[in-house]
């Protein structure tokens, strides 16, 4: 799959879907993050690029790896309403950040060309 073919369903995603900057349950109650990056282990949890407002100084800062798997764990714990009613600290990169919302395993090109192919004009 080409590099424009990815551009374009990631934003057909991203126009349909939206974009959330915080992990959350999506409709099958699976953990997801970003524009539907379905979060299943806790080791892409950690590779995925969270912030968190820093306690002591108030400011937005990359979050370390053993936060957030502290949060994942945290996060796996509660229930979809749970999640929603409970404030997480982690967000996506915020604007100016040099680290790009982007996961380190895309999703699977067949399932993706079969489901969105055919709206997004991938034959």
């Amino acid at each position: 799959m080409d590099k424009t073919t990815m551009q374009r369903m990631r934003e057909h995603v991203k126009l349909n879907e939206g974009v959330i900057t915080k992990p959350y349950r999506d409709n099958k109650g699976l953990l997801t993050a970003g524009s539907g990056f379905k979060v299943d282990t806790e080791d892409s949890f950690a590779a995925l690029p969270f912030q968190v407002k820093d306690a002591k100084t108030g400011q937005w800062r990359d979050a370390k790896d053993n936060e957030k798997r502290d949060e994942f764990k945290r996060i796996q714990s509660l229930s979809k309403t749970q999640l929603e009613k409970t404030k997480t600290p982690y967000t996506s990169p915020r604007s100016g950040s040099t680290r790009r919302w982007n996961p380190r395993s895309p999703p699977a090109p067949t399932n993706l060309k079969r489901r969105w192919g055919p709206r997004i004009g991938i034959v």
